[in-house]
């Protein structure tokens, strides 16, 4: 019998990934480095650190910076990310996905995002959804990223959940 839902966030509820690649192209342009179109590509699916790295690699840049330096681009990142997704509105949430909620709502199912990103919280309450899900997996707990099924075994069992 099933008992619930688990969600990705990025390409499932919403297309947030381009905020992401937009605030990567600043932060490489700020750095003199130009992004050649294959690059957005490869930053999908990548943690904040890798990304940046890849970033850093097509500027010769790598090995410039040290970690803590390497730590404030990120930060600075991600600061701008969270000014662009503040345009998110309800319009936002990729079609579909209202009903299948409601649906799932209505069989009284239980509902969590397995999302890696820290700013799932933020995105939620932009497209309206939060009040939505049972929880959401906070990724600063867990020890392994995806494809490790760490992820969705603490949100089946809601340990490390935000609500």
């Amino acid at each position: 019998m099933l008992k619930g839902l688990l969600f990705d966030l990025d390409g499932v509820l919403t297309d947030s990934a381009k905020y992401h690649l937009q605030a990567w192209n600043q932060l490489a342009a700020d750095l003199d480095i130009t992004l050649p179109p294959e690059a957005n590509q490869q930053l999908r699916g990548r943690s904040r650190l890798d990304s940046l790295n890849l970033v850093l690699s097509y500027g010769q840049q790598e090995n410039r910076y040290t970690n803590e330096q390497k730590a404030a681009f990120a930060k600075t990142k991600n600061q701008m990310y969270l000014h662009l997704i503040q345009a998110m509105t309800p319009a936002d949430i990729l079609p579909g996905i209202t009903a299948l909620l409601a649906a799932a709502k209505a069989a009284r199912l239980r509902m969590v995002i397995a999302s890696a990103s820290r700013n799932a919280p933020v995105i939620l309450n932009r497209l309206g959804l939060a009040q939505q899900f049972d929880g959401i997996v906070d990724p600063a707990t867990l020890h392994h990223g995806k494809p490790d099924p760490e992820i969705y075994e603490r949100a089946q069992t809601g340990g490390a959940c935000y609500y």
